[in-house]
């Protein structure tokens, strides 16, 4: 089971750099088949939109409370329709760099974001585990 698990990673990252490499090679040849950006979209996209996400934020002008409440909202409510490792490599990044300007300790954030995750996913609409859980309970529950 191992080796077949193993086979299965190496062929999914092989697919999704040679889609990567495709879509690059593609986009040089043809550049009018890769989506357009201003000059402006290009910095705000690799050089700024932090800065740009961080200043919005802090201009709300939240209270340590009002910014976690945000935050868990914001976490609950992605946890929907992403799954955890898209919330965590997406959107975490976003919120860590806050967390020193509210004094929000980040292992307490991290316990919290892990709880909320946990809370979402059990949560409709889309219901990724419940059926798991009902087959559990109807094999425990009758004989």
């Amino acid at each position: 089971m191992g080796l077949l698990m193993l086979a299965l990673i190496v062929v999914a990252i092989m697919l999704a750099v040679l889609y990567v490499v495709y879509v690059i090679i593609l986009a040089k040849l043809k550049p009018s088949l890769a989506p357009p950006l201003s000059e402006e979209e290009r910095r705000v996209s690799l050089l700024g939109g932090q800065e740009i996400i961080n200043a919005w934020v802090l201009s709300m002008d939240l209270t340590p409370v009002e910014f976690m409440i945000m935050a868990q909202i914001v976490i609950f409510l992605l946890g929907w329709p992403l799954e955890w490792t898209e919330i965590i490599v997406i959107f975490m990044p976003i919120f860590l760099p806050l967390l020193a300007h509210y004094n929000i300790d980040p292992l307490f954030f991290g316990i919290l974001v892990a709880l909320n995750l946990q809370t979402a996913f059990l949560s409709p609409p889309p219901l990724p585990c419940p059926p798991f859980i009902l087959k559990e309970w109807h094999h425990h529950t009758l004989p």
